[in-house]
């Protein structure tokens, strides 16, 4: 299917800069810049040019009539800056269409078959998979050997396994970003995922649902495209034709796609859980720390592995309540200086945590605090 950007319902032309003059141009200033304009594009001028150029002179030269009829008349010229004004889609200063690449994705996906589609997304994630090396035979094995481990072993298998549901979430956070171009979700560069985000995401979904059957109705109507061409003395039929099936019902494609999108955010969910289950916060002179404190303090390490900042926290176990505390300056110089000894001596627990790819920090931040408060008031969450 042809992608047709269409004038009045993916862009609007801004005549006064088709014409080279400013909003508030009196009428004088605005008939002599238009008929000197028309001149430069009088038919006589073009002949002999190249197609490309004559076309673009040809153009030019409606839409300067255009202009000359709009601009000039005050009625249609105060209908038209409302227009302009209220505008929020991509505005072409030169009469150039504006080809918005998520409508044509849209408009091309339209015109396939429901099994071209899934096989496109099929051969992405193969190639996906090899990029990062996601071998689900692997992953499986890693699992029941760190399900089996104990102690060092344990340890030494975490970050291999930790590494292979990460690439996992890469190929499904990937293959989730280009499926949710055809719903029209907004992507996220980093694909984060939290505690909850298949509810989350079921909520964006139902909002781009509303979004789209409202566009989808707006293209149907020729949003202000039939307003423009009456303005202009023109038939709404000259206007140009739609780029996607008319009518408020959705594309084939949505309510799969949908789905689709709903089951892999479910997926990424599980393995984040996966993940933090298996995620363990540092404990700085562990050897120290064998007793419980009153407070305690997570640093959030930096790429060079230095931990860049420090929160404070208080956990009653009676309340129960979690609350966050200001440090001192005194300790938060310590522990920047990394003495954790005396932070130690002076009532604190300590314990530090690197950011993990896709997982949303809050969410890991959230973990580590839960993992502290299982060590030191075991039986806590049973």
């Amino acid at each position: 299917m042809n992608y047709e950007p269409q004038e009045g319902v993916d862009y609007l032309i801004d005549l006064y800069q088709v014409a080279g003059i400013s909003q508030d141009a009196d009428a004088h200033a605005v008939r002599g810049a238009i008929n000197s304009m028309l001149k430069e594009y009088h038919p006589d001028r073009l002949d002999g040019l190249a197609p490309e150029f004559r076309s673009k002179g040809e153009r030019m030269s409606i839409l300067l009539n255009r202009a000359k009829t709009i601009l000039l008349d005050t009625e249609k010229r105060e209908v038209y800056d409302q227009i302009l004004a209220t505008w929020e889609l991509p505005i072409s200063n030169d009469g150039t269409p504006i080809v918005r690449i998520k409508d044509m994705i849209r408009a091309e996906a339209a015109g396939k078959s429901s099994e071209e589609l899934e096989a496109g997304f099929t051969k992405q994630s193969i190639e996906v998979a090899a990029m990062v090396k996601h071998n689900p035979t692997q992953q499986a094995l890693l699992a029941k050997l760190y399900e089996a481990a104990s102690g060092e072993d344990a340890n030494d298998l975490r970050g291999v396994y930790d590494a292979a549901l990460f690439a996992e979430d890469q190929v499904l956070a990937i293959e989730e970003a280009e499926r949710g171009q055809l719903l029209g979700l907004k992507a996220d560069d980093r694909y984060e995922t939290s505690l909850g985000y298949a509810g989350d995401m079921q909520r964006m979904i139902e909002d781009v649902r509303q979004e789209q059957e409202q566009d989808y109705q707006r293209r149907a109507l020729g949003g202000v495209g039939a307003q423009l061409a009456l303005l202009a003395g023109e038939t709404p039929a000259e206007h140009g034709g739609t780029i996607l099936p008319t009518g408020s019902a959705l594309p084939h494609y949505f309510d799969e796609q949908v789905k689709k999108v709903s089951e892999i955010a479910m997926k990424r969910e599980e393995i984040l859980e996966k993940r933090l289950e298996i995620f363990e916060p540092d404990y700085p002179i562990a050897e120290m720390q064998s007793e419980t404190k009153p407070r305690f303090v997570v640093g959030i390490k930096s790429e060079g592995g230095r931990p860049t900042l420090w929160l404070g926290f208080c956990f009653d176990a009676d309340g129960p309540s979690l609350d966050n505390i200001e440090l001192d300056s005194d300790i938060e110089q310590k522990l920047h200086d990394e003495h954790y000894g005396v932070v130690y001596g002076s009532g604190f627990n300590i314990l530090t945590i690197s950011p993990k790819d896709q997982i949303e920090l809050k969410t890991l931040l959230d973990e580590a605090c839960n993992k502290y408060i299982a060590k030191y008031y075991p039986g806590f969450f049973e």
